[in-house]
């Protein structure tokens, strides 16, 4: 079975098996499956710390990875 013919009635399984719990609930069974849970709602948020570097700019120092974009001309 391909993997897009699974993952819909995965889905279907999943939402039946949650249908009853509560957030907290889903939320600590799956902290006890793995040690990496991203919650959405409760993400940090990003502070940008531009510089403008002449034909780029670049995020530097801020609370995440150095990343930068290239102006168009």
């Amino acid at each position: 079975m391909s993997e897009k013919q699974w993952y819909p009635e995965y889905q279907a399984q999943l939402k039946e098996e949650q249908a009853s719990k509560t957030r907290n609930e889903i939320r600590s069974e799956l902290e006890t499956k793995s040690e990496h849970v991203f919650d959405p709602d409760n993400a940090p948020g990003v502070k940008h710390r531009w510089i403008d570097r002449g034909e780029k700019l670049s995020c530097e120092g801020a609370n995440h990875p150095y990343h930068q974009v290239w102006k168009r001309r």
